[in-house]
């Protein structure tokens, strides 16, 4: 059985590619399962031998059912359980994330957002200071900035490599030697099939089971690649990113640059200038702010 977030349906993919004889059920992306999809989930957990999950916390969703503690209790005794990690990853993009959504405004501007559920706070302060895109541009990645986001990013490795104490698969140190090389994440939360496929090869072995895993990728297709957010020239050079990273960004199958997301970002908070308001708190905001700073 798998259960987990949208990362989850790729690594079924793969198991269900390289494990020729196992039979694999799947249960929607948790965030999206029914209640139908829930007791067919407990049905099959009573007689299965393995379950990869990711990690889901008691209470989740009003108890629907899908709290990890609770599926491993539905497992035969001499059954098998793996906890994957979430995938989380800022190193690419330090000023982007969730915002906060007091009286619940954002659902509805999701369409209209550029970088649809989530927000470059960056481009907020910048909107906030009266800045445009061509400014951002002008500034220089000077050692202070290099700094902070060598920072961010270590901290960024720190959370990831912290939430991984209590899986079973670890990725983190992956992540960091290989995250100059090759693209890694398309946003935050939206890995790139190479990390997945790493997570994949690290799994099977866990599972100790044999596979049809060479070393090219396991699928080409990006599934989680409908938004591969750009990645900011301070953060291509502060990091040391390969070539590739010049030309990281699609939105909808189509080239996503840099100076368009900052330009249609800072547009959207300028039409929307209570978000700075409602985020005057946050963590990503206040970062921003601190970057920019730098160039007062």
């Amino acid at each position: 059985m798998v259960v987990g977030n949208c990362q989850a349906y790729p690594l079924l993919l793969g198991m269900q590619q390289k494990l020729t004889q196992a039979d694999i059920h799947f249960c929607p992306s948790v965030h999206l399962a029914t209640a139908d999809d829930v007791a067919n989930l407990h049905r099959e957990l009573v007689n299965a031998d393995v379950l990869v999950m990711h990690r889901v916390q008691p209470g989740y969703r009003n108890n629907i059912g899908l709290d990890s503690p609770y599926l491993r209790s539905l497992l035969p005794d001499e059954s098998r359980s793996f906890v994957l990690p979430n995938l989380h990853y800022e190193g690419y993009f330090p000023w982007t994330t969730y915002a906060q959504d007091p009286e619940g405004r954002l659902p509805a501007l999701e369409s209209e957002s550029p970088l649809g559920p989530y927000h470059d706070f960056l481009a907020m302060a910048a909107a906030q200071e009266g800045l445009e895109y061509a400014d951002l541009m002008e500034y220089r990645c000077t050692p202070q900035i290099a700094n902070l986001l060598l920072n961010a990013h270590g901290q960024s490795l720190n959370e990831l490599s912290s939430r991984e104490s209590d899986c079973d698969v670890e990725i983190s140190d992956w992540i960091a030697a290989n995250f100059r090389d090759i693209p890694l994440a398309h946003t935050i939360n939206h890995p790139t099939q190479a990390t997945l496929d790493q997570l994949l090869r690290r799994l099977l072995a866990k599972l100790n089971s044999l596979h049809r895993l060479g070393p090219e990728l396991f699928d080409s297709t990006e599934y989680l690649g409908d938004l591969s957010i750009p990645i900011h020239p301070w953060v291509r050079q502060a990091l040391r990113l390969g070539p590739w990273a010049c030309q990281w960004g699609r939105r909808r199958n189509e080239p996503f640059t840099i100076e368009a997301q900052l330009s249609e970002s800072i547009a959207f908070y300028r039409r929307h200038s209570w978000m700075a308001s409602a985020n005057e708190n946050h963590p990503k905001l206040k970062f921003a702010q601190a970057c920019l700073s730098q160039y007062r």
